[in-house]
């Protein structure tokens, strides 16, 4: 069961817990979208035992043209969120997070998206930082059941 943050009253054995929670997270702003991504799916598959297999990644980069009109016959939808944690919580059916460059933020497409799956049920969130993604990973798995 993910720890619940809350429930700790000393301030410096929470700082402790959390800077453990985010060990191997270096949010140096020079890392790609690839590179937070696989920091953040090695980080939970080693933080959340239990749930290994439900944090994965929607493909949505098509190689070409060709490959791109296989994939949306086989249901590829433009501007789907990169990660998808298939665990309901807090009344959402799942989690989506879209993982963005330093300093980027969604385009158009990838908005629009994210508000059909939020309309959907699902919460949905965006980050652009290691550390932040994993902090809305945690406070999602907080969430009742």
């Amino acid at each position: 069961m993910v720890t619940d943050l809350v429930t700790f009253k000393n301030v410096d054995n929470l700082n402790k817990k959390v800077n453990k929670m985010f060990d191997g997270l270096d949010n140096n702003k020079y890392k790609s979208e690839a590179q937070h991504q696989s920091a953040i799916v090695k980080w939970f598959w080693n933080r959340f035992k239990d749930y290994r297999g439900l944090l994965y990644h929607n493909f949505n980069n098509p190689r070409n043209a060709v490959n791109g009109a296989q994939l949306i016959a086989l249901g590829l939808m433009k501007g789907n969120p990169d990660l998808t944690l298939a665990v309901p919580r807090g009344g959402f059916g799942a989690l989506y997070i879209e993982l963005k460059k330093p300093g980027e933020k969604p385009r158009p497409e990838q908005l629009k998206q994210m508000d059909r799956l939020e309309n959907a049920g699902n919460k949905v969130s965006w980050s652009d930082n290691a550390e932040e993604a994993a902090e809305i990973i945690v406070n999602y798995l907080n969430l009742e059941v």
